[in-house]
């Protein structure tokens, strides 16, 4: 029977970079995928003569050599930052109305006060206040305080204790009245998956915060290049992988996870284990509810798998300029209400918002001289798709396709004309892939209200002081650990999604992990 200190389930961003932690650490890890490449949705697939970007829109918290995100520091810190070459865009993105609204707020933040400023004029004054507050509270929260902590009050932290629970509507509505004006500096929704009325203040102002300071990135060759750089450097240090080898089973003593059992049924000891894909799939498929701590199925009460996609790969036999597309990313609403546009992402209508991504017009040739690739897409929720009969499924998701590329050549004219691949995804398409209840991309819904407890480190806090907890409790405060000894999380279903976030969720988990049990690695 093999033995490791760690078995990481799952080699998406999440799991590779706590794979790659814990090996950096000395431990014996061994990193199980069942796909045939890592990334997870950190890939690339071909077809014809594009090799086409599966997730990435924008990169967000690397930052400069002179500035460094968190992103940049951990991708140093681990040794593949060398390996690696990063393009920075110009502009945050191009927001759309058609015949209302057409502007493109550019990287800096006098650029986007000044640009914001000059479109809508009568409200410059609460323009330069909104900023102003978005970088503050920021900064403000930043500091890796705890809520608990005993110098976590409103004196210090006046901003947090004001904002931190407000809805980014309400914050807007506060500050603005133009309808357009809210709308543009609310296009990074689909970002978070959840509208302005249930996102965050604190997220909406994270978004801005953090690709104005650390600016949003592109990486040459797509995130299947980052994939492949941890992989080689995971490996290169001792660490173990296995393609083809899915996880069926965790078993456990006492409460303790003590091994994994393949899909080919080989039965596989570890001191830790560590899961990177859904903590839904983790505890029901792979444990077994009857085998769980009480109370840990109660605890996703009023929690429900978040948002997925509807994505259109198109191939083009044109550059980027020659259809006018001159900014990565642009957000195409049908009005100003965000909020029929996310309540439109819970049907079988096609969706109201999408949103246009092209890598070339940050990094020209990216795809390779004379061509380009465009990313069509939207975020929708997958129940309704999961009730399409199979026999009207290829109707249903060509029909979405037509009506999305339709919009994208009213704003570039000829792009349709000049498809020469197309691949088309739907949320069963994401759930087939990532094995993601409803094919969610950013694990739960991240409702105000599904926050996590504590702002800092948790893998600074004991897991004695977790266990002492609520179950419930202990599932929104930590991030990576669980009711179960030995048994950690990693990825989306730990956290927020997004690549950055993940990558650092990652970290965070070997870093708990370490703290744990380090003595014993």
């Amino acid at each position: 029977m093999d033995k490791y200190d760690v078995v990481v389930i799952g080699a998406g961003n999440g799991g590779m970079t706590s794979a790659l932690g814990l090996a950096l650490k000395g431990a014996r890890v061994l990193l199980l995928e069942r796909h045939n490449i890592p990334g997870g949705a950190a890939t690339s697939f071909v077809r014809g003569r594009f090799e086409f970007e599966v997730a990435l829109h924008q990169l967000a918290s690397l930052g400069t050599e002179q500035r460094p995100g968190h992103l940049r520091k951990l991708l140093t810190e681990y040794g593949v930052i060398d390996n690696l070459d990063f393009h920075c865009a110009k502009h945050l993105y191009r927001s759309v109305i058609p015949g209302s609204l057409d502007i493109t707020l550019p990287h800096t933040r006098e650029g986007i006060v000044c640009t914001l400023q000059q479109t809508f004029p009568r409200e410059k004054d609460s323009i330069a206040r909104f900023i102003d507050l978005c970088f503050n509270f920021c900064e403000e929260s930043n500091e890796g305080f705890t809520v608990n902590a005993p110098d976590c009050t409103p004196t210090k932290y006046p901003l947090f204790f004001k904002y931190s629970l407000r809805s980014s509507k309400e914050v807007l509505d506060e500050f603005f009245s133009d309808e357009l004006l809210k709308t543009t500096l609310a296009s990074f929704w689909s970002y978070v998956g959840v509208p302005p009325s249930g996102m965050g203040f604190s997220d909406l102002a994270g978004i801005i915060w953090e690709y104005v300071v650390y600016k949003p990135f592109h990486i040459r060759g797509g995130s299947q290049t980052l994939s492949n750089a941890l992989i080689d450097r995971f490996i290169s240090v001792g660490g173990e992988v296995r393609f083809n080898c899915g996880v069926s089973r965790i078993l456990l003593d006492n409460n303790r996870a003590v091994a994994v059992v393949t899909d080919q049924g080989q039965e596989i000891c570890a001191q830790a284990i560590i899961s990177n894909v859904s903590s839904i799939v983790t505890y029901v498929d792979m444990i077994g509810a009857d085998q769980l701590p009480k109370g840990v199925l109660d605890s996703f009460r009023g929690r429900q798998p978040g948002i997925s996609g509807f994505m259109i790969w198109t191939g083009l036999d044109c550059e980027p300029a020659d259809l006018g597309i001159e900014v990565g990313t642009t957000f195409i609403h049908s009005d100003t209400d965000m909020e029929r546009a996310w309540r439109a992402t819970k049907t079988l209508d096609p969706p109201l918002s999408i949103d246009v991504t092209c890598h070339d017009a940050v990094d020209p040739g990216f795809t390779g001289e004379g061509i380009c690739q465009v990313v069509v897409g939207a975020v929708v929720y997958g129940q309704p798709w999961e009730a399409v009969p199979p026999a009207d499924y290829a109707d249903k998701k060509f029909e979405w396709a037509k009506s999305m590329i339709d919009r994208a050549d009213q704003l570039y004219p000829g792009f349709k004309d000049s498809i020469e691949e197309m691949e088309i995804a739907s949320p069963l398409t994401f759930q087939r892939y990532m094995g993601h209840p409803g094919g969610a991309i950013y694990g739960f819904d991240q409702f105000i209200k599904d926050g996590t407890w504590f702002c800092g480190d948790t893998s600074q806090l004991s897991e004695h002081d977790l266990h002492d907890l609520p179950v419930d409790r202990v599932l929104r405060a930590s991030s990576n650990r669980t009711p179960i000894n030995g048994l950690y999380f990693a990825g989306s279903w730990a956290g927020m999604g997004g690549f950055s976030t993940v990558l650092r969720n990652g970290a965070t988990a070997a870093e708990t992990v370490y703290s744990d049990l380090g003595r014993s690695l």
